[in-house]
């Protein structure tokens, strides 16, 4: 059980636990509140994300996401704010990130078949426009966490099956 929770709960916890240690460094100058923007909101990684931060308390979360499904239940609730876009097609993102004091970005395209169906928009997608995020963030001095997909990884159940074809140690 421990496997299978580490990704998600590892990943959650130790972002939680540096977004706390900032947190405290900005109270002791002064600053109340601690906003957190996170882009990709509604996908795996940030609605448990988004969950962790409402429950632990002392964040404002203002989230971006083309789909709010799996935050449905947390919609409406004190302390988090949703915008329902496609986060690459949000003409005032510099504005939104204007209101953040830390940036977490999520937002890719995370299926298989499309890296080998389109690969151009995976890599513009999970690369090229992710770009323009980490430059509104420098030109603004905004703290960004930036996430990568799983699928950088390659073919790795493949890899655990012992097959000797090279094939199933990368993606195509």
């Amino acid at each position: 059980d421990g496997v299978r929770q580490t990704g998600r709960t590892s990943v959650t916890s130790g972002l939680l636990r540096s977004v706390s240690r900032q947190r405290c460094s900005d109270m002791s100058a002064g600053t109340q509140d601690h906003t957190i923007g996170v882009i990709g909101c509604g996908g795996f990684i940030g609605s448990h994300l988004v969950e962790g931060l409402l429950a632990r308390g002392g964040f404002r979360v203002l989230g971006i996401d083309r789909s709010t499904e799996k935050i449905r239940h947390l919609l409406g609730r004190s302390g988090l704010e949703v915008t329902s876009v496609d986060v690459y097609g949000f003409s005032d993102i510099e504005a939104w990130i204007d209101r953040c004091d830390t940036v977490v970005s999520l937002a890719a395209l995370c299926n298989p078949s499309l890296y080998n169906t389109a690969p151009l928009s995976v890599i513009e997608s999970n690369f090229s426009r992710p770009a323009q995020i980490v430059d509104v963030c420098s030109r603004k001095r905004k703290r960004l966490v930036h996430f990568s997909t799983s699928e950088v990884y390659g073919k790795t159940l493949q890899g655990l099956t012992g097959s000797a074809r090279s094939d199933d140690y990368i993606l195509r």
